[in-house]
């Protein structure tokens, strides 16, 4: 299994993990050290390697445009593959699953001649995607030097591997995938390949040990807001929801705010809404289940 460090592309695949070691299969983690703790916790080998994609405590680093979003993700991948090289040498595993942003994982199991499957844990392609969705959003940056650049770049790397790819493709058409929310949230179902992305649904175990959340005596309805864990750095956003749904009649609002907004930014805040730097999400989603959800991460 190869993932990066950040919660909302490990947190989903732990319990896939723990599955498999439950099943007899001898699992190797690679994961920057930040999360070799939850690995090991579900029984797989963690199996560390420096990252080089920016940490959670630095959310600028990500900066404002599209190309700033993606690029790191390749910088990573490509200084990540000779260490993971390295760290199975001797070792070659019978299967590779690997998470969407992990693209050492791909070509390493390319290179070895194993199969690999990829774990997504947000909406898949579906026919027509490309010219509906992902030509539209990426004209822009296709047609700049960086953004021209970049894919010169992706594609080389690819080649020196023996990957005769398109980037896009390589990322978004895996040979096998299992995707890890349910078929009826994915937009244009119907159109998706399930001889590729086999839909088996969030697949979440015991996580007690992240806290608890109870319900306020008297809450009707309940919002969870979030943005999940990396891009959080958002106070415009949060003041917003606070002006809609600040006293709305009936409904608790958990507005989850991350790490880099003070609460005083928010202004004056109802009594209706509870502000939080991190909630246990499943637990406020289970407890009981929220009425409303806007979130990102689980």
């Amino acid at each position: 299994m190869v993932s990066i460090a950040a919660h909302g592309h490990v947190y989903p695949h732990l319990d896939v993990v723990r599955e498999l070691v439950a099943r007899g299969h001898r699992v190797s983690y690679a994961i920057p050290p930040a999360f070799a703790d939850q690995v090991a916790a579900t029984g797989a080998r963690p199996v560390p390697y420096t990252s080089t994609l920016p940490v959670d405590d630095d959310p600028d680093a990500w900066g404002t445009e599209l190309i700033d979003n993606i690029e790191p993700f390749l910088t990573d991948a490509m200084q990540a593959l000779p260490q993971l090289a390295e760290a199975f040498e001797g070792d070659v595993p019978d299967l590779v699953l690997h998470d969407t942003t992990a693209a050492a994982g791909a070509v390493l199991a390319h290179r070895w001649g194993v199969p690999a499957v990829s774990l997504w844990t947000h909406l898949v392609p579906w026919k027509g995607y490309e010219e509906e969705v992902a030509e539209p959003m990426y004209a822009e940056l296709k047609r700049s030097e960086r953004g021209k650049a970049y894919y010169a770049r992706y594609r080389g790397w690819l080649a020196e591997n023996g990957i005769d790819t398109d980037p896009d493709d390589f990322v978004a058409r895996p040979r096998r995938a299992v995707v890890t929310i349910p078929r009826a949230l994915q937009p244009h179902a119907d159109r998706v390949d399930e001889a590729v992305y086999r839909f088996v649904g969030p697949c979440q175990g015991d996580r007690s040990g992240q806290g608890a959340w109870q319900r306020p005596a008297g809450a009707e309805k309940v919002l969870l807001v979030s943005l999940g864990s990396a891009f959080t750095k958002q106070p415009a956003f949060y003041r917003a929801c606070v002006e809609a749904f600040g006293d709305l009649p009936g409904w608790h609002v958990v507005l989850q705010i991350g790490k880099h907004v003070d609460p005083s930014e928010l202004g004056d805040v109802p009594g209706n809404i509870e502000v939080r730097d991190w909630v246990p999400q499943l637990d406020v989603l289970r407890h009981p289940v929220a009425d409303l959800d806007v979130a990102g991460d689980v």
